[in-house]
Order: C-alpha cells, then structure tokens, then sequence
C-alpha cells in the first residue's frame, strides 16, 4: 500500500473507530485501528522527507482478551525515535477503570536502491552492465546504500562481490585517478595566482589522496593533493 493511500485509508477509519471506542466494550481490531492511525500520523510529521513505498503491519491482538468499556477517548502514544521498522505503541484507557496494552507493529519502507547483476571481482571497475535499480525493503538493511546509478560507476569492488547483492560504500572503493608513472598536472596556488607545470605521479591516488609526485621541470619531489584525473595540486 503506498504512503498516501495508507494515509486515507486510516483516516477514513477515524470516525468508525472513535465513535465506538468511547461508548462500547473495547474489542482487539479497534484498539488495532487506534494504532494505525496513530502510525500514519507519526509518520507523517517526521518522515515527510522519506520517499519510496510504505508498508505498515499491526501485530495481532489476541481476541480473546477483554478490555473494560472506556468513557474517554483511547490514548495512543509511543517513545520511538524511528517510525521505519519495528515499534512498540502503548494503547489506554484514562476512565475510572484504566487499563493498558503495549502493540508492537512493523513499518517497511521499500525503495529503489543499487543491486549488482553478476558478480565483480576485487579491483574491477562498475560498469552500467554491472548494476540495475530493484525495489528493496530497506528497514531491514544494517549497511548504507545507494539510490543512483551513476553514485557507483567507476567505483571498484574491494572484494569479490556476488551478483544480486545490495552494493554498499563499505563494498566499493572510488577509482583511481592519478596511476604510478601518470605524467601528470600540478596546480599550484600562489595567493590569487595559480601556476600549473608537468609532473611524473610515484604513486597510485585516489580524489583527496596525497601523493608523491616528480616535477618534471626541477626533478625535485613533491607532496601533491589528488584533484582530478591526472591532475594534483598544491595548496589545495
């Protein structure tokens, strides 16, 4: 069920529920109702950022249980942090003869994240072939993820990696761009200035990697930072 169509399917159930709840025997698939709309209201004050298709599932109450009649409306509240995955809803009754029960429920979130389709060894550079977008429920991952195609390409694999896994930063490492023996540009700021001379890379870098680099022009060995694609700088 997507995000909105939850919302006004809860809602709907407002009046049916309340208007019951207040003047009749409590039953289990009432107090059930109460915590979902409690639900789709917390979800929707802190998760209006959160894009991608949601599922939310109430435990089952055992109908067997009996809750005394309640003159005053239920209270619903919960201590959770995080409404995407598993929560516990603490449902009331505030009369003259109170009561309490904890429903636990679970919330997924499903979204279009970065899967391998074969497997890549360790070194191998991501390629368009290498990867697709699959909707996943992603409540239940521990790792971080990608949601862009383009956030991998180029990137290398640190290990084999197996088609059909969720691809990870902890997976991947960025492409190199500056190889040992790489002739090289080295910018250099001066103040305003900025003067660029040829260099020889003496080692293999990443983007941010500090790296040594010969200056072709003095022969003298130099701590440059990776920029760009055969290209360090100096004061950078």
């Amino acid at each position: 069920m997507q995000f909105s169509q939850l919302l006004v399917h809860i809602l709907i159930l407002v009046a049916m529920v309340f208007s019951s709840l207040a003047n009749a025997a409590v039953r289990a698939d009432k107090i059930s109702n109460a915590v979902m709309i409690f639900i789709g209201e917390q979800m929707t004050r802190q998760n209006t950022l959160v894009t991608g298709r949601i599922e939310v599932s109430v435990d089952t109450i055992d109908p067997r249980l009996a809750f005394s009649d309640c003159n005053k409306p239920l209270k619903v509240e919960s201590n959770a942090d995080d409404w995407i995955g598993r929560v516990h809803v603490k449902v009331s009754c505030p009369g003259p003869t109170p009561w309490a029960i904890y429903v636990p429920a679970t919330i997924k979130l499903y979204q279009d994240i970065v899967i391998l389709s074969r497997n890549l060894s360790r070194g191998q550079p991501v390629t368009k072939d290498d990867v697709r977008l699959e909707e996943r429920d992603v409540s239940s991952l521990r790792r971080q993820y990608y949601q862009k195609v383009d956030d991998v390409l180029g990137m290398t694999g640190k290990r084999h990696l197996s088609a059909n896994a969720v691809l990870s930063p902890e997976m991947l490492v960025p492409p190199l761009l500056v190889k040992k023996g790489d002739i090289v540009t080295i910018h250099a700021k001066a103040g305003a200035a900025e003067i660029t001379t040829q260099g020889t890379a003496l080692s293999d870098g990443q983007e941010g990697d500090s790296i040594t680099v010969l200056n072709n022009a003095s022969q003298r060995k130099i701590q440059a930072k990776v920029i760009g694609p055969q290209a360090v700088g100096i004061g950078y």
